[in-house]
């Protein structure tokens, strides 16, 4: 793998962060990530953001009281963060480890736009954070995402005042989802002018590339990058497995290809 093949950042540690909508095939890619890192021999560290149970109780309990606003709201979850990234994150960066983060800022500035809430307190926090060293997003049609939340039988939460007091009769969950879609869509534009290893993941869950471990070896200073050719004929017997028995669907179907900085689509093993 030659150098010009992407963006290399001069930050310690290797911040690797999936991003998409709820439903859009995050938990999956994650697992598959992890999986093979850990066969290549990389320890990881896993990072989930709003995984605070105190924040989560209070803001819960706000909401049912009816005090909780589209900017408190926003508050809350940048607090969170804060807390993560200072405890969680940045120690782990600097003592050189690999993290993948299930959602990073990316999910707060996307939120606050599309709850309509004040957007400059996020801005001016980004400004300050370590940028990932790649970013997976999930792009999964909204509707897939909402008869996926469907079957999970669990509402969204969100604060955007219009849709709640939308009396159309469209479906409030999905109206958010295709508006949050959106928000991601315009951002990503912006990511791809920066140096942030972008890849865009059409209804496929990310999966580790043999140039994002050899990223990640030429990162760390280590040699000897192990082969992956085992890891991936196994993924190509799983999908046989799952077709011959009827279970096969988008997410059993991995992505192997390896794409440079900016936005790109992965279309399958295959291509």
């Amino acid at each position: 793998m030659k150098k010009d093949e992407y963006f290399l950042n001069k930050h310690n540690g290797v911040l690797i962060v999936v991003e998409g909508i709820s439903g859009s095939g995050k938990s999956v890619g994650i697992r598959t990530l992890l999986n093979d890192l850990h066969g290549a021999g990389v320890p990881v560290v896993s990072y989930e953001w709003n995984a605070i149970p105190f924040l989560r109780k209070l803001t819960a309990r706000i909401d049912r009281l009816g005090l909780l606003g589209t900017n408190m709201f926003s508050v809350l979850q940048w607090v969170g963060f804060l807390y993560d990234y200072f405890t969680i994150i940045r120690p782990h960066l600097k003592n050189r480890r690999v993290i993948v983060a299930d959602r990073y800022f990316y999910t707060g500035l996307t939120r606050d736009a599309a709850n309509g809430a004040w957007r400059w307190p996020g801005r001016f926090i980004c400004r300050w954070l370590r940028q990932p060293d790649w970013l997976f997003y999930c792009e999964t049609d909204a509707a897939v995402c909402y008869e996926r939340i469907q079957q999970r039988g669990k509402p969204l939460f969100h604060k955007n005042k219009r849709i709640l007091r939308d009396t159309s009769g469209r479906n409030k969950d999905f109206m958010y989802l295709e508006l949050m879609h959106r928000e991601y869509a315009d951002m990503l534009k912006e990511i791809a002018k920066g140096t942030v290893n972008v890849v865009t993941i059409g209804k496929l869950p990310p999966s580790l590339s043999d140039s994002l471990v050899q990223y990640i070896y030429l990162k760390l200073g280590k040699t000897n990058v192990p082969e992956l050719e085992t890891a991936c004929d196994e993924r190509e017997n799983d999908d046989e497995l799952a077709e011959a028995t009827g279970n096969f669907n988008e997410e059993n179907h991995l992505s192997d290809r390896h794409v440079r900085g900016g936005t790109h689509s992965i279309k399958s093993m295959a291509d």
